[in-house]
């Protein structure tokens, strides 16, 4: 059996201070290497409130998923795992 836990996104709080609907997962996860951070945003939402994101000695990585009609719950939302 595999040494993981399938775990989904109504399982965390969202940052409700963050522009579209955004969850900071790391601590939750045990990650302690990197910080993994899920947004899940509407076409033209901006990624960071301030319109300017930079950070002097990091390397930073971005996955783009689209939803479909096969990604969404019965209500219309966007459907993540993780």
């Amino acid at each position: 059996m595999a040494d993981y836990d399938h775990r989904s996104l109504a399982d965390f709080d969202p940052h409700p201070q963050k522009p579209g609907r955004r969850w900071a997962v790391s601590k939750e996860l045990g990650l302690e290497e990197y910080n993994l951070n899920v947004g899940v945003l509407e076409e033209g939402d901006p990624l960071s409130q301030t319109h300017f994101h930079a950070h002097e000695s990091q390397d930073e990585f971005y996955r783009r998923f689209e939803a479909s009609a096969s990604g969404l719950d019965p209500e219309g939302e966007a459907e993540a795992n993780i």
